[in-house]
């Protein structure tokens, strides 16, 4: 995948004046909040499911390191193995590494389609890491 951070500001100025895009995204806003305000009226408990979704989360986040190693137990327990990056640049080298050890093992065939698998389940296993 090649950068294209550098390119912003010129894609910027021009998906602010493509009308293609505009109708695109008031679409999508009036669907959802349409669509939202239709959920609202016909559970009258919304609100409430809604704050104890928030405590949930909230409690989650809270205790993250030990949802973490539970889940790095239970992957563990079935034959997996969880890899764990304190940097963007390591969770790359990881799934590189994972790549290159897969197309050893699987040869040339199916190549492509084998390394999109490995690099989504190895960016899953280090996205919280």
């Amino acid at each position: 995948m090649e950068p294209r951070s550098h390119d912003f500001k010129r894609r910027a100025a021009c998906a602010v004046v493509d009308e293609q895009l505009k109708e695109a995204l008031a679409k999508a806003q009036d669907g959802f909040v349409g669509k939202r305000a239709q959920v609202v009226e016909i559970l009258p408990e919304f609100e409430q499911l809604r704050e104890q979704g928030k405590i949930i989360g909230d409690h989650v986040l809270a205790n993250l390191d030990y949802y973490l190693e539970r889940y790095e137990a239970a992957v563990d327990k079935h034959g997996g193995q969880v890899h764990w990056a304190e940097t963007p640049e390591d969770a790359q080298n990881i799934v590189r590494n994972i790549c290159k050890r897969v197309d050893r093992c699987t040869g040339r065939r199916h190549q492509r389609t084998r390394r999109t698998s490995c690099v989504i389940s190895a960016s899953a296993s280090t996205r919280s890491g």
